[in-house]
């Protein structure tokens, strides 16, 4: 086989048939296997990933218990057979020519070890759905980068069995970034394509939404910490923590000037999210004012992320 698609998946009986028949009709002139992980699903995915057996290209296994994202990809990487690896998610429905493009960009340099893809957003069915739109965005054109996203992305075999997927994340997110880094660290490349593109069905319901947003501002502060030595936290969750302390100052010594300074950093902060409404929905003004509160709110949670990770990294430290 010339490459290995890898699609991780759990409890996805709504979506995955429809993944499935996106990567099957696949216009690649090369022979390409699909290797399908079932992370111990308790829905009706089973059922539906039994109808794939007629493929001769696609392979399925399955996990007896549910072992995490990044386990499953390397249980892929482990059955895999190709010279590279593409992954995408079980979420996410893949264009005609999508591996074909996705590959490409490796004849470029041969120090290119990662390539990501173009994430397009489905149209929204209900507001959280609006308020994800836009939030996988990479680049404006194609090339070099400093990290891609998982759910449209390929490597080189060989950076692969040098360098799995991290199974200590505690989050489904962050493993992407992890091993962009790792790249880097080594001396190869990323790049960035905007011809292969996926659809990216977004986590639809307010509960999803934050616990995602939670989990890469957690992710974000272990990778910086981990490669950095530092943690390089959200913006927005510094400005927040010096709104708080100046406004807890001023209460404190009740002290209007303080108060005003700590009013002053908050709307600094509002004005980010504006800004990241302004890109994500592509400067519609109807649609920034709508989805403003969501972002607001999930912005908040990812700076929560970093947060927690913070904390919880100190009280560590001190032995509590």
């Amino acid at each position: 086989m010339d490459v290995s698609i890898i699609i991780a998946v759990y409890n996805r009986e709504d979506f995955i048939e429809r993944c499935l028949q996106s990567v099957l009709a696949q216009d690649f002139k090369g022979g390409y296997e699909i290797i399908v992980v079932d992370d111990g699903s308790v829905d009706g995915t089973k059922d539906v990933l039994d109808n794939f057996k007629k493929y001769p290209n696609l392979r399925v296994v399955f996990h007896d218990a549910n072992k995490g994202l990044m386990c499953s990809r390397n249980t892929g990487i482990d059955l895999s057979k190709g010279g590279f690896i593409a992954f995408t998610d079980s979420d996410c429905i893949v264009e005609r020519n999508w591996l074909e493009e996705l590959l490409k960009p490796f004849s470029l340099d041969e120090r290119i070890a990662v390539v990501g893809g173009r994430i397009l957003d489905p149209p929204a069915t209900n507001y959280w759905e609006l308020v994800n739109s836009g939030s996988n965005f990479i680049a404006r054109q194609s090339g070099y980068v400093r990290e891609i996203i998982g759910c449209n992305m390929a490597y080189r075999r060989q950076f692969l069995m040098e360098n799995r997927f991290d199974t200590t994340f505690k989050f489904c997110a962050g493993d992407d970034v992890d091993l962009c880094f790792r790249a880097q660290q080594t001396g190869k490349s990323i790049y960035y394509t905007q011809a292969a593109r996926v659809i990216h069905y977004h986590r639809s319901l307010f509960k999803n939404t934050l616990q995602q947003q939670f989990g890469y501002g957690f992710m974000r502060v272990y990778i910086n910490l981990k490669y950095f030595k530092f943690p390089f936290v959200n913006i927005g969750t510094i400005v927040i923590a010096v709104s708080v302390i100046l406004a807890c100052i001023g209460i404190y010594l009740k002290s209007l000037l303080f108060l005003e300074f700590g009013v002053t950093f908050f709307s600094i902060y509002l004005f980010l999210i504006l800004y990241l409404c302004f890109r994500s929905k592509q400067g519609n003004p109807l649609l920034i004012i709508y989805s403003f509160p969501g972002q607001l709110i999930a912005s908040s949670v990812n700076c929560g992320g970093n947060i927690y990770f913070l904390v919880k990294k100190f009280f560590k430290m001190i032995g509590v």
